[in-house]
């Protein structure tokens, strides 16, 4: 795997979040210690998880906090023995109804008070990561070079905009992001737009 490759696809942080297997950190540390790159990102997460702990970071931006809070909180849970039922993949046939037994659980419900963006990981299996995820306004413009991004709309309504495309959405929409698109969230209802988003790792 390229630097490039092994950088943007978040194996990274779930090796400074304690999510890797001993197998899987001693191989990402074998790969770290050949890739001058990798070793500065690695120090760089390191670095920003021990200010942000601590206090003394500048104000994460709101969907990266509720990122990392969502993958605090899943480590936690996964130790203290919780083994999240598999979540089948999202497309463009697939109906609220099937996904009912995750949303109607009493932990899967917005908190209050609640931050501009609130995540909570349902599923990850190494590949796919499931995540329930409420937005009060928007999110960033990013791009993905090596992951599908697929959002199914539970609650509330929303542009995706594609570069300079808009597609709007309601709940029981699904919607698939492009590779290699910038793209971001604009949230149109007046209460937060509650989302499955679903990231794939491909090659």
């Amino acid at each position: 795997m390229q630097d490039r490759q092994l950088i943007e696809s978040g194996i990274l942080e779930l090796y400074v979040l304690g999510l890797l297997s001993d197998e899987e950190s001693l191989w990402l540390a074998s790969q770290a210690a050949d890739s001058p790159a990798v070793q500065s990102q690695l120090q760089e997460l390191q670095d920003t998880l021990e200010q942000w702990i601590t206090g003394y970071s500048k104000p994460l931006h709101p969907v990266s906090k509720a990122s990392l809070m969502a993958t605090i909180d899943f480590k936690s849970r996964i130790q203290q023995g919780e083994r999240p039922k598999p979540f089948p993949p999202l497309h463009k046939n697939i109906h609220i109804q099937q996904l009912e037994p995750w949303l109607e659980l009493p932990e899967n419900q917005l908190p209050e008070p609640s931050e501009e963006v609130v995540a909570r990981i349902l599923a990850y299996d190494g590949i796919t990561s499931t995540m329930l995820v409420w937005i009060k306004k928007n999110t960033p413009q990013e791009v993905h070079t090596h992951e599908l991004e697929s959002f199914f709309i539970v609650e509330g309504t929303c542009e995706i905009w594609v570069e300079n495309q808009a597609t709007s959405l309601q709940a029981g929409d699904f919607f698939e992001i492009p590779l290699h698109r910038m793209h971001y969230v604009h949230v149109t209802s007046s209460i937060p737009c509650k989302v499955i988003l679903q990231r794939k790792k491909i090659a």
